[in-house]
């Protein structure tokens, strides 16, 4: 993970020594990230320097994950640095709001991180099967202007049962390959939105 622009990042990237940092429960088991015995204030936790969690390629974990910490602001994927770090995903506060994705506190070694981890593709996955055996009909003309939803909806309502059940197959082979492809990355987001939250001071 060393090397190339990652390293090349603004002063602002704060380094903390994870003997430094604990987790405190309160009432009603608030948890709460501490630096030496003191509550992260949100500037320190900007100055968390960002990494990947999760491999790409192997969906595992690069650290040990702590919690979610749900403060975003514009940027916060590397956008407003001149070496922008590539990420899974950005994480300014309108994606935040049309995307909803956590922010993760993880260790890496000695070191604590944030990531911006982004939710696994589910298109068609959580569809009904009629929207996804309706893509598939519309797939198959080249034209876009006939691909068009009102036009397929249309084209949709005519056909028989008979005419329809090859797209129903379609769609549920699909589903199921989508399902299989995704099983990781579904089990991570899983267990990512298990975490418990944690909370910094304002």
């Amino acid at each position: 993970m060393g090397g190339g622009r990652e390293d090349e990042e603004g002063d602002d990237d704060m380094k903390i020594d994870v003997r430094d940092a604990a987790l405190k429960t309160a009432t009603v088991e608030v948890k709460t990230l501490t630096i030496s015995g003191r509550q992260m204030t949100l500037g320190v936790f900007r100055q968390l320097e960002r990494r990947k969690l999760l491999d790409e390629k192997s969906e595992k974990y690069n650290g040990m994950a702590w919690g979610r910490v749900n403060y975003f602001w514009d940027g916060c994927d590397g956008s407003d640095k001149k070496y922008p770090e590539p990420d899974s995903g950005s994480c300014d506060g309108a994606a935040q709001n049309e995307y909803p994705h956590p922010h993760i506190v993880w260790q890496d070694g000695q070191d604590l991180r944030r990531a911006c981890v982004s939710p696994p593709n589910t298109q068609y996955i959580e569809d009904d099967i009629e929207v996804v055996a309706k893509a598939a009909l519309a797939s198959e003309d080249d034209d876009k202007k006939r691909r068009l939803s009102n036009i397929i909806d249309a084209k949709w309502a005519r056909m028989t049962n008979e005419e329809k059940a090859p797209y129903y197959k379609q769609a549920k082979d699909f589903q199921a390959w989508q399902r299989a492809e995704n099983a990781p990355k579904l089990q991570r987001w899983a267990e990512l939105e298990a975490l418990p939250q944690l909370f910094i001071a304002v």
